[in-house]
């Protein structure tokens, strides 16, 4: 059974970024699993890995344009202290939060940290390198009604109820 749309996908890999560092990875007891064709990776990424099957392997490298984006000296913004709580502290790369006034949330990293205003760069970490994919396909199988329906692998037990009287495997904690 081969990569295609609409099937649970475990994959094994390890992303590198331009200066050859290892920037994420996973391992066969903890693989990624996704739902093919339903936009959950990257897009030229899944794509390059659509008609692979069990065992095979693949090198993908993804310009950035294809990856996280350019890098944008733009989201490099100041955003005036004034506009936080007065007891919010900030230090350098801690990661903040901000809500757009159209209701979006953006999500960036503090650079700098100044008397009245701090530097915060909302490009994602990413941006601006080349990645390169090194994968191993784990698992291919038909996706099963309910994870199409919540768009999640393993979907079947999204909604399950953990009581005393559930018996799959796993110890309950119960107050007392």
């Amino acid at each position: 059974m081969n990569i295609q749309e609409n099937r649970a996908i475990a994959l094994v890999y390890t992303l590198t970024i331009d200066n050859g560092i290892v920037a994420d990875s996973n391992s066969k007891e903890d693989p990624l699993w996704y739902l093919h064709g339903r936009g959950q990776l990257l897009p030229k990424f899944e794509e390059a890995l659509a008609g692979l099957e069990v065992g095979q392997t693949k090198h993908i490298v993804l310009a950035p344009k294809d990856g996280y984006g350019e890098y944008q000296a733009a989201y490099l913004m100041e955003i005036p202290k004034s506009r936080f709580s007065a007891d919010s502290r900030f230090g350098v790369d801690d990661p903040i939060e901000m809500r757009m006034r159209d209701g979006n949330t953006m999500r960036g990293r503090v650079k700098a940290v100044g008397k009245d205003a701090l530097t915060v760069n909302f490009n994602h970490e990413l941006a601006g390198q080349t990645l390169t994919f090194d994968v191993e396909v784990l698992e291919v199988r038909n996706a099963t009604r309910e994870e199409l329906v919540q768009g999640v692998v393993g979907a079947t037990h999204a909604h399950h109820e953990h009581g005393p009287n559930c018996n799959h495997g796993h110890e309950h904690t119960h107050g007392g």
